[in-house]
């Protein structure tokens, strides 16, 4: 299973027009003009194209991946990179729970001290679709022994 929180899928040195909007420049914490050095610093001597899939995962063949759970605020500066990521992800037979808080941006679950409520509220929806993924993917006890109830195990003394 692979859990990805407001995934950077595109390293790009430059955002294109008309992939971000006029509010997710005023509501992300990220910014347009930090993107390029970030990603410059990312690459540094390696000589890869940004495009490189090694880099920017929303390039990869995705044959072979796990089923994914992608959660992202909707107001952040790589919405629409998430989006067409998980397009292709689910275009090549990955499975895909997608859920995206409309109003919030870059990574708002790990901003619980700022957000309260709405990052937490972010945070028991992952929860719930991990678990959910779980469950369907691999059976009910997590090993590919399910569906059915998760048998309970002793622990040891020890602990």
């Amino acid at each position: 299973l692979c859990v990805l929180m407001s995934p950077w899928v595109e390293m790009l040195l430059t955002i294109p027009e008309g992939v971000i909007n006029r509010s997710q420049l005023q509501t992300d914490v990220l910014s347009i003009r930090c993107s390029r050095p970030v990603v410059q610093a990312y690459l540094g001597e390696s000589g890869l194209n940004p495009a490189d899939p090694i880099i920017s995962p929303v390039n990869m063949d995705f044959k072979g991946m796990p089923p994914m759970v992608v959660q992202w605020g909707g107001k952040e500066l790589f919405s629409q990179q998430i989006r067409e990521f998980c397009s292709r992800a689910e275009n090549a037979g990955i499975r895909v729970l997608r859920d995206t808080d409309p109003d919030m941006s870059h990574t708002y679950q790990m901003l619980i001290d700022l957000i309260g409520a709405r990052s937490a509220r972010g945070l028991d929806r992952l929860a719930a679709m991990i678990a959910r993924m779980v469950v369907e993917e691999m059976g009910s006890d997590g090993h590919g022994g399910g569906p059915g109830p998760r048998s309970s195990c002793s622990l040891p003394a020890s602990l």
